[in-house]
């Protein structure tokens, strides 16, 4: 093999493996990120019926999906994003959307079945 091709396969190499390791690692920021701010909203983690985190191949946003004991007409949707570098949890953006199970959409203020939790607003969390 030719040193080109070494050195490209060691490039290569290194990229999927900074991947691999990056994605568990955002991962796990989420789930923290997303209990604290459960715990603000009074949230406690004894009350997830149901969770699910999804994310695109090369996309570093996270959708944490939640569903709640106490409020199982609404599905809390968490946006993690990270904004503070490969490994830096301390920067991140953070977003919760709420959306009702009997008109898949989000619900409207004006509806009587609001949710039980609402959104602290787009958030920055240490």
């Amino acid at each position: 093999m030719s040193k080109k091709r070494i050195f490209i396969s060691i490039i290569c190499a290194l990229i999927v493996g900074l991947w691999i390791i990056y994605n568990p690692v955002q991962k796990h920021f989420a789930e923290q990120k997303m209990y604290k701010y459960m715990k603000k909203q009074g949230i406690k983690k004894d009350n997830i019926e149901s969770k699910k985190i999804t994310t695109g191949l090369l996309n570093t946003d996270y959708y944490i999906t939640v569903k709640l004991k106490d409020d199982p007409n609404f599905q809390y949707e968490y946006l993690y994003q990270p904004r503070g570098g490969l490994f830096n949890p301390k920067h991140c953006y953070f977003r919760l959307s709420v959306y009702s199970d009997k008109t898949n959409g989000e619900y409207s203020v004006g509806n009587k079945n609001i949710p039980k939790y609402l959104s602290l607003g787009d958030d920055l969390i240490d």
